[in-house]
């Protein structure tokens, strides 16, 4: 096995993701002086996506689909993700798509396309040391900001259908992470908390990028993307019936330039204060549970 190392942050999604690509991106040179090809999701996303549509249109039987999933040809996704992975560069890819989209997670539980999605990238990997990195979130802050996220992506998902999750979420955490051990056993798996990102940050950063403190650059405009306020998502739930996927899309992204979060009171959540207690609980329990697992590295 070769001492390369890939990277693969895999998300979750509204754990700083954003700022997070956006200063890799920022450093990608300087990255590359220092030994690591970092491939923004914008290169990498969309020959996943090409993989993930490829093995979904292969025919039912097992062997024709391992066929058409690991096609040899020279210009299919798989063959072109396999370049992006090779050469004698370390490689950092950061999409927190990888483990699937925002609006998923509302369709019967959090991540339910991750293991699928996850195997299909694997075709695409060498035999290299291979390290998964990824954060969680507490399950009340966190299924709001995917919520909010999804409408940005022109969903008409109705507030009291996105609560129905609530009922199944405790346990979420641990098994993605089990999922993720399962599809790559040999990997180092390192796991954090988004709440902790503020003091972990440097670090993160720098395995990911290969650079130290003093070379890597921040960008002062580099933040994470703003969740529509209040008063925008009740405004888009009331005019995107009436519009189609591409309108509504556009139409939240309006709404939430004009009506932007001013204080703590204007954020968006979909839960009582007592629904976030209860939801904070069962996050701490479970983010013990990941805790207690010998192979996985909790950065804290």
């Amino acid at each position: 096995m070769s001492d390369r190392v890939i990277r693969l942050h895999v998300g979750a999604h509204k754990t700083a993701t954003t700022y997070i690509q956006d200063t890799l991106a920022y450093n990608r040179d300087a990255s590359a002086g220092a030994g690591v090809a970092y491939w923004p999701r914008e290169t990498v996303r969309p020959l996943v996506n090409a993989m993930i549509r490829q093995r979904k249109e292969a025919p039912r039987s097992t062997l024709a689909r391992a066929k058409a999933h690991f096609s040899p040809s020279e210009n299919g996704p798989v063959a072109r993700l396999r370049d992006l992975f090779s050469g004698r560069f370390n490689v950092t890819v950061s999409d927190e798509n990888l483990l699937g989209e925002a609006q998923d997670s509302f369709e019967e539980s959090l991540y339910p396309n991750a293991r699928a999605q996850l195997i299909t990238l694997k075709a695409a990997l060498p035999e290299t040391r291979l390290e998964i990195l990824v954060a969680l979130r507490s399950y009340d802050a966190f299924l709001s900001s995917l919520y909010a996220e999804a409408l940005r992506n022109g969903s008409m998902l109705h507030p009291q259908d996105a609560k129905s999750l609530q009922a199944c979420v405790a346990g979420a955490w641990p098994r993605l992470i089990a999922e993720i051990r399962d599809t790559f056993p040999n990997a180092r798996l390192l796991v954090w908390r988004y709440e902790d990102f503020g003091h972990l940050e440097n670090g993160i950063l720098a395995r990911l990028s290969g650079l130290d403190d003093a070379s890597l650059k921040k960008r002062d405009s580099a933040q994470a993307t703003l969740n529509p306020s209040i008063k925008a998502i009740k405004r888009y739930l009331r005019d995107a019936p009436q519009m189609d996927w591409v309108d509504r899309t556009v139409h939240m992204r309006a709404l939430t330039a004009r009506y932007p979060q001013t204080d703590p009171s204007s954020r968006f959540t979909l839960w009582t204060a007592e629904e976030a207690a209860t939801l904070s609980q069962r996050y701490a329990q479970d983010v013990e549970t990941i805790k207690s697992r010998d192979d996985v590295e909790f950065l804290a």
